[in-house]
């Protein structure tokens, strides 16, 4: 009797080992040869699954930004005040954990990808508006003298700085640091 495979799955521990790998070692240590390794499979799993190696590292980028932007969601969707809201998406966003640090690491691979390719840099573009959009009921919330259009963009801004930040260097210090800057820079809304 043949073997049934979940074919989503599949490709999700594939994606999962190119996050592994692309935190460790970085874009250009990033190859399927490493890849296999950090799956326990041969490369030719890999190549059953993505083309080449920049399919793969796309479909591994797409995943990340898809998996924060599902828990940024959930917190949007709590019934709960808007900076606290806010606070909580700092938590889930900010490299804090190992989880998150991938994440900010496969952010990075991901926008130095679009540097350099205008359907990634298009991508980013419209992943930014949406964020923005999605920030602008909580800021209202927040104060409604803001004028949220600019402050999603600020915090945003605020928020991608710090993450490249404690992602090249995770240091407690760092993270502390990040933490409490976008908390201040949160609460300082209030008073405007």
């Amino acid at each position: 009797m043949p073997k049934i495979v979940n074919h989503d799955d599949r490709r999700r521990e594939l994606i999962e080992a190119c996050w592994t790998v692309l935190s460790d070692q970085g874009v250009e240590g990033l190859s399927l040869r490493k890849v296999a390794t950090a799956a326990k499979c041969a490369t030719g799993r890999i190549t059953h699954y993505f083309a080449n190696r920049e399919e793969l590292l796309l479909a591994a980028i797409e995943a990340s930004l898809d998996d924060i932007d599902q828990r940024t969601n959930e917190i949007l969707k709590q019934n709960i005040p808007a900076l606290e809201k806010m606070l909580l998406i700092v938590d889930e966003v900010l490299p804090l954990d190992a989880l998150r640090l991938r994440e900010g690491r496969v952010w990075m691979a991901f926008w130095n990808f679009a540097s350099t390719d205008p359907r990634l840099a298009k991508e980013n573009d419209i992943r930014h508006h949406q964020w923005y959009k999605s920030l602008y009921p909580i800021l209202a919330e927040i104060n409604d003298n803001l004028d949220v259009k600019v402050e999603a963009k600020i915090f945003v801004g605020l928020m991608n700085g710090l993450v490249v930040q404690t992602s090249v260097h995770p240091t407690p210090a760092n993270r502390k640091m990040a933490r409490a800057t976008l908390q201040a820079h949160l609460k300082s809304l209030i008073e405007r």
